[in-house]
This record gives structure tokens, C-alpha cells and sequence, in this order.
């Protein structure tokens, strides 16, 4: 499978990513090196590798409450512009 240079545009629009014509060349080369690197990985046999869950042990803790820091310290860390006690984000549907 390749994908050739309209492909890119029309994902690029539905994604709403505004890509130039020498960001679309490249981005093409890059998907295309996925999926080779992907169909080489396809090529691997697999068949005599045993399942994987035997070797995965999870750790689990007990779910307990913990007091909160209060409004305040969390908006202190706050990354976006805080308004009201609230995280003001950008508007992103028009």
C-alpha cells in the first residue's frame, strides 16, 4: 500500500491540519516508511511464541479516598488562564 500526495491532503483536511505542499511530501514519505516497516514486521512468524499474559503480573493497590488540595492549589498549577475558579480553554467548535 502507498499513499500518494492527494491522500495525505484529504486526511490533512479532515483532520483540519493545515499542511504546505513541502510538509505534504514529506508526511507522504513518512507514512509510506510506517507502512513498510510495518509490513516487514507482518513477515515475522509468530506461531510458536506463546501468550504474552502469563508474564504480565498486575499490581493493584486498594482504592482509597484521599483529602483534596482545595481549588486554589490546583488552579496554582493550572497551565491555562484560569477565570472564576474555573480552567478558561480556547473555543474549539465554531
Amino acid at each position: 500500500m502507498c499513499i500518494d500526495l492527494e491522500t495525505v491532503r484529504h486526511v490533512a483536511h479532515l483532520a483540519r491540519i493545515g499542511l504546505d505542499e513541502e510538509e505534504v511530501f514529506l508526511m507522504s514519505h513518512e507514512l509510506n516508511s510506517i507502512l513498510e516497516f510495518l509490513s516487514e514486521l507482518n513477515k515475522i512468524d509468530t506461531q510458536d511464541l506463546g501468550c504474552m499474559e502469563e508474564f504480565m503480573v498486575l499490581r493493584m493497590r486498594d482504592d482509597m479516598a484521599k483529602p483534596c488540595e482545595g481549588t486554589e492549589a490546583v488552579l496554582r498549577n493550572a497551565p491555562f488562564v484560569v477565570q472564576d475558579s474555573f480552567f478558561a480553554v480556547s473555543k474549539i467548535i465554531e
